[in-house]
Formats: structure tokens, sequence, C-alpha cells
């Protein structure tokens, strides 16, 4: 398996990342590991979405509100 090797982490990152790892029970490194594998699983998810809106934010109608779908609304209410 491949190493990585991170260089000039500051301390107060460190000990946060520490707290964490020990709150989930896992070693400093799985930590790291499944922190970087959430991003990386978050960015694939939202990535080109996320590009568009970046892209076009500021243009015309790029701010609009979307209204609320009342059907929705009715619909999810008929099982109560």
């Amino acid at each position: 398996m491949p190493v990585l090797t991170l260089c000039d982490i500051p301390d107060e990152l460190l000990a946060q990342l520490e707290k964490r790892a020990e709150r989930n029970r896992r070693s400093l490194e799985a930590e790291a590991v499944s922190i970087l594998a959430n991003e990386v699983a978050l960015q694939a998810q939202n990535g080109f979405g996320q590009h568009l809106r970046a892209r076009f934010r500021g243009i015309y109608g790029s701010d609009l509100e979307v209204p609320r779908n009342k059907f929705i609304d009715e619909e999810s209410r008929l099982g109560d």
C-alpha cells in the first residue's frame, strides 16, 4: 500500500486530529485516511454540480428562490 507523508502539520491541528482519532477509537493514521476518504467521496458526489454553481454564481437567475412544491408537502402529510 502506498505511503503518504505529511510535513509541517501545525501543533494544534495535530492535537485536534489525535483527539478525534481517540474519540473514534482509531489510530492517527486511520483517522487521517478516514477524513481524506470522506472528503474525496463528498467531492465526487457534489463535484460537478458544485463546480457549475461556483462558475455561474452571480449570473442573472442563479440567485432565484425555488418555491416549495405544495404537492410534495401535501403528500408528505398524507400518512399522518
